[in-house]
């Protein structure tokens, strides 16, 4: 992702919250593997959304210009009564997704893991600059601008041992967070997947014990038979 595509989003809440109050989401989707896609999204009310198409401004033609540049795809928002534009990215390893520290999102994400013979335990922190959002001071003489509601979701695999989120359905955790605060936040997440390489490693290292004992039986119960 580059910096570029991040500035249009900003500008997008900006404009959004002329009209009324914006919801700005990141979304975050991970594999076992460390694979996954992210999401980040910028919505207002459906009549909100209506009055700034009436006004003919176009913010999502330039961000799907960046998009393609990079790599990302542009689609339609809804959610709870809300309408926008999300920008979208798919990442292929856990290195990908940190370089997600150098769009200028206000985010710094670390994680880190400890292997054990049948399961990887990981520990994943985002530390987020809440201040990157409030944008509520226009300049004066401008219009009153609303609030930004901060989303921030994580969905995870395996089993998921411990958090901070003040939400959690399933494998998903969900964090609100208060830009007007302008505080720093700290996320954290520690969730457990099964070791697939290791397992593999054992089922085959059974299988192939298993056939040398069938082959050895059959080997024996011949000998048996001709009686020697």
């Amino acid at each position: 992702m580059n910096k570029k595509a991040y500035s249009c989003l900003f500008a997008l809440i900006w404009i959004f919250m002329l009209v009324g109050c914006a919801e700005f989401r990141v979304e975050t989707h991970l594999n076992s593997d460390g694979s996954g896609f992210r999401r980040v999204a910028v919505a207002v009310d459906e009549q909100a959304y209506q009055l700034i198409r009436q006004q003919k401004l176009d913010p999502v033609a330039r961000l799907k210009t960046l998009a393609d540049q990079i790599g990302a795809r542009v689609e339609p928002y809804q959610s709870s009564g809300r309408v926008g534009v999300m920008l979208a990215k798919d990442f292929g390893s856990l290195e990908d997704l940190l370089a997600w520290n150098q769009t200028g999102l206000g985010e710094e994400i670390r994680v880190s893991r400890h292997d054990s013979f049948f399961t990887t335990e990981f520990r994943y922190e985002a530390t987020l600059d809440s201040s990157q959002y409030d944008i509520t001071s226009l300049p004066q003489g401008g219009p009153q601008a609303g609030k930004v509601e901060l989303r921030y979701i994580l969905e995870l695999p395996g089993t998921i041992l411990e958090h901070n989120a003040i939400e959690q359905t399933g494998n998903r955790l969900v964090w609100i967070l208060d830009p007007v605060t302008r505080a720093r936040y700290n996320l954290y997440a520690v969730y457990r997947v099964p070791n697939i390489r290791n397992i593999r490693i054992i089922i085959g290292a059974s299988i192939l014990v298993i056939v040398i004992l069938v082959v050895l039986l059959a080997f024996q119960i011949r000998r048996s038979i001709r009686g020697y």
